[in-house]
């Protein structure tokens, strides 16, 4: 029968497509989490699937350390301070451009409606007393909010993930030099496997039984799933298949979570579903393959990291904006609310992606290129065929 393998040297565009979906899926897990005072939400609220939206982050530490070991395994056979340069170049052009830029942009919002910030610290009193201060601005532009002791208050929520993605990338060198010279793919599975399972240990034993922590706690998150995706990467690229055999894993994988949402406890196992559909992905062929190439779903995928770093500012906003007139709205009124909203969030997305994302991440390659550290013959950058294919940490 015909085998298939990894193609290294080849674009995932699903890959690219699942980014999308898990950006949308949280997106979708903020909406339903903050409406449930909408009249006509009940149904969206209750939803178990929608509930374990916030879980989409976990696929992007997962995804996010897949696709760095996918790029830079060669990169970091040896470590090298030249290599660690160039990596550390690519990174921050990649993540604080954008980042910065949604943080300047609600620095406006905050200087323009004071009485927006007066009405999230009411709104929000238990956690947000300290939205919008001096010192979780400066947190949130340098995304340290979970490298520090304090935590300063709320700014742009979501970059608590990014804080966490940028500590987990310090793992890749000798994650990606110690398993890089492992030929057992046995020995691979079980790293990502004892990963995933020594995260989810320390986040019960340490009081997390959903899995939800977004504060220091979320360090462990990252670090499991960073190291898991690692292992799935080095995984797959030793094992050869029955082409048949990846698109059951993806579908098996799918219908797992699927699963696994129906239970309010069983979500805190998806990172392994997670894990065996993206390395089940980079193969390539399959329904589910075919389906996160498509071009909407590409266009998710190419938008996803600034619609995470936007979404939940603007449906505060709006929220802020209608609060009153959200009491009477009737179940069409809502749907078009909801609808307005994702419009202007892809929008806004897809011009933070045009305008910053796309021209800081090629001056990013072209410095870590000056250095020689990316050569001519490397495995292609994920998000750089993206971009030239006309098709986003956490990664």
């Amino acid at each position: 029968m015909p085998s298939v393998s990894i193609e290294k040297s080849s674009p995932i565009l699903s890959l690219t497509g699942i980014r999308g979906i898990a950006a949308f899926w949280v997106v979708l897990f903020h909406l339903q989490e903050g409406i449930p005072s909408w009249p006509t939400s009940q149904w969206l609220h209750g939803s178990a699937l929608l509930r374990n939206g916030f879980r989409g982050v976990d696929l992007f530490f997962i995804l996010s350390g897949f696709i760095m070991m996918h790029v830079h395994a060669r990169d970091f056979s040896s470590i090298a301070a030249g290599k660690l340069r160039s990596f550390a170049l690519m990174r921050i052009f990649r993540i604080y451009p954008a980042s910065f830029a949604a943080s300047i942009l609600i620095l406006i919002l905050v200087l323009a409606l004071p009485s927006y910030v007066i009405w999230m610290r009411a709104y929000y009193e238990t956690i947000h007393t300290e939205a919008y201060t001096a010192k979780a601005f400066i947190q949130s532009l340098t995304l340290s909010s979970r490298w520090l002791g304090h935590d300063y208050g709320m700014w742009n929520p979501v970059t608590w993930s990014l804080s966490v993605e940028l500590f987990a990338y310090t793992s890749l060198p000798v994650l990606a030099s110690l398993l890089g010279r492992t030929k057992s793919p046995a020995r691979c599975l079980i790293f990502s496997a004892g990963s995933l399972t020594v995260m989810i240990l320390l986040l019960l034993v340490l009081g997390d039984r959903n899995g939800a922590t977004t504060s220091r706690l979320g360090l462990v998150r990252g670090f499991g799933g960073f190291a898991a995706g690692i292992g799935m990467c080095r995984f797959v690229s030793l094992v050869v298949w029955n082409e048949k055999i990846p698109p059951r894993i993806a579908s098996g994988s799918v219908l797992l979570i699927g699963l696994l949402s129906l239970h309010p406890r069983a979500g805190i196992l998806m990172p392994f579903p997670f894990a065996t559909l993206i390395a089940s992905l980079s193969y390539q062929r399959g329904i589910i393959d075919a389906f996160l190439r498509t071009r909407i779903v590409l266009f998710l995928g190419k938008i996803s990291f600034s619609l995470y770093l936007t979404h939940l500012t603007l449906f505060a906003v709006l929220e802020w904006l209608f609060q009153s007139a959200i009491l009477t709205y009737t179940v069409p009124a809502m749907f078009a609310a909801l609808a307005v909203y994702l419009v202007v969030a892809i929008g806004l997305s897809a011009a933070l992606y045009q305008f910053v994302e796309r021209p800081f991440h090629r001056i990013g390659h072209r410095l870590a290129r000056n250095t020689r550290f990316i050569e001519t013959d490397s495995i292609p950058v994920i998000h750089d065929v993206i971009e030239t294919s006309g098709t986003r940490s956490t990664a």
